[in-house]
């Protein structure tokens, strides 16, 4: 019997000293996610998350995008721009550009869209031309953004307060340890106090 009770408190220790670290990971990632996220876009630029797959393969949902201000016109052809479009950022490949005497207009589409509707765009309304697409590392905002992600966001919430917690009792653990290692060598010496 001694012997399970051994083998379980064992087994416990082990879980635990997992969770513990694998809490420290966690917290690690989540505030390098956090810290990464602004600084990826350098000075001058914007790092937008992309919410849907109108851009799909050049820039899936999900996808983290670097948008930088992009010189005036004449815009290449094949560039992909990021748009505004009453107030809400989209971004579009630019696939002609119309001269007239009212001035320059890009006709742009999404990448997905092979066939159909292009969006005719005043250049004022470009925000910037994309340099980078970082994958799949944007998925966190957009969970935090859907309305029917309340499950999502508790669980998030749980997850973090939990490493923190795993943290937190991974150094509370490794001061008992010591606390016990000079205790033993207290006791081992032959000191009362």
């Amino acid at each position: 019997l001694r012997e399970v009770i051994e083998r379980i408190a064992a087994t416990r220790s082990i879980t635990v000293l997992l969770w513990q670290v694998a809490s420290v990971v966690l917290l690690v990632a989540a505030v390098v996610w956090a810290v990464w996220f602004p600084l990826a876009a350098g000075s001058g630029s914007q790092a937008l998350v992309v919410a849907d797959g109108r851009m799909s393969p050049t820039a899936n949902r999900g996808d983290v995008v670097i948008v930088a201000p992009s010189p005036d016109l004449p815009y290449p052809l094949d560039a992909v721009v990021a748009i505004d479009v009453d107030g809400v950022v989209v971004i579009e490949r630019v696939v002609e550009e119309l001269v007239s005497d009212a001035g320059r207009t890009l006709v742009t589409r999404a990448d997905a869209v092979t066939v159909g509707p292009s969006r005719q765009v005043d250049p004022s309304l470009v925000v910037g031309s994309v340099r980078r697409v970082h994958r799949v590392v944007g998925f966190p905002a957009l969970w935090f953004d859907e309305p029917s992600s309340i499950v999502w966001r508790v669980l998030l919430i749980l997850l973090l307060v939990s490493s923190a917690v795993g943290t937190a009792s991974l150094v509370v653990r490794a001061e008992l340890r010591r606390q016990d290692r000079l205790l033993v060598s207290a006791i081992a010496s032959g000191d009362r106090t």
